[in-house]
């Protein structure tokens, strides 16, 4: 009986090592179809090229949707734009991310802003809208519980905020598959623009890009940005953050809403997930815990074998 005991604590202890080593929670994040695009651009009134959309959803050798949003009367008035180029807006979407839930950043989408010299007297960008949606899964188990940390409401359950979402007039009321309402995250970001035209007197914000005038943009969203989650992965408590950063490692963090770039120049916006667990004992805690119960087992079962 006692052999059987030594040999149960071995098989115990053991297992309870090879669970956490195997314990590498992931998540993926998969970009719904017919997402990660600008739609409803709106132009100043004055005259001038229509604002155009083109999008391509098998960008990066089908890795990515692309989606650019062009603006604006080029002129080379100053003479740093002889090729004379629209300014434009470029978001890549990628389609699949997995993520580890061990804090590492993964890149979601880069936002890049082509700020060229343009006509004043001609049509500008004033807004547009970037509609994004992600489903969240996991072949570790199911996802529950998702809880999004709205910055008006305070924690809300995902399905709420994604049924609100699907009423709006700006997102088809198709966009989710029926029954993933609580699984799907959507991002309905505004998008106010700010076309300085190099005169000073809209140069109140200041010039954070270095240029005699730097453009702008503000981002903002339904629930407030950088996104706070809450979900459950096979029953164990996580927390998923979703941030933008000009930093293209994802260190750092940019707070928003405004994001300068100066004039005749380009800056990247990158947007970043990270994946942690929440109230999960220290896997080095737990690992050394099995280890001394694997010793205790071996030293008893030794002793056990040679009293035999």
């Amino acid at each position: 009986m006692r052999l059987m005991t030594y040999v149960g604590m071995l098989i115990c202890s053991t297992t309870v090592m090879l669970s956490v080593a195997a314990q590498a929670t992931m998540l993926k994040l998969n970009l719904i179809p017919s997402s990660g695009i600008f739609q409803n651009p709106a132009l100043t009134p004055d005259p001038g090229p229509p604002a155009v959309i083109a999008t391509d959803p098998l960008a990066e050798g089908g890795t990515a949707t692309m989606s650019s949003l062009v603006w604006g009367e080029p002129s080379d008035e100053s003479g740093i734009n002889p090729d004379l180029l629209q300014s434009s807006l470029v978001l890549t979407s990628y389609h699949e991310i997995a993520l580890s839930a061990d804090g590492s950043p993964e890149k979601i989408s880069q936002l890049v802003h082509n700020n060229n010299v343009l006509n004043p007297a001609a049509a500008t960008l004033l807004s547009a809208q970037i509609l994004g949606a992600l489903g969240l899964s996991s072949t570790d188990g199911p996802v529950t519980d998702v809880f999004v940390n709205h910055n008006t409401l305070g924690l809300i359950p995902l399905a709420d905020l994604t049924l609100a979402l699907l009423a709006s007039p700006d997102v088809a009321d198709d966009l989710v598959p029926v029954g993933e309402e609580s699984t799907t995250l959507i991002s309905l970001f505004n998008l106010a623009y700010n076309e300085t035209l190099n005169d000073s007197v809209f140069c109140i914000f200041g010039n954070p890009r270095g240029s005699f005038c730097d453009d702008f943009f503000l981002l903002s969203t339904e629930g407030g940005f950088p996104a706070f989650i809450e979900l459950l992965i096979d029953g164990l408590p996580h927390e998923l953050l979703i941030y933008s950063s000009f930093d293209e490692t994802g260190a750092s963090a940019e707070p928003g809403p405004s994001y300068f770039t100066g004039e005749n120049a380009s800056t990247t916006l990158y947007t970043f997930v990270r994946l942690n667990p929440l109230s999960v004992p220290e896997p080095s805690g737990v690992l050394l815990i099995g280890f001394l119960l694997v010793l205790l087992a071996s030293y008893r079962l030794s002793r056990y074998i040679r009293k035999r």
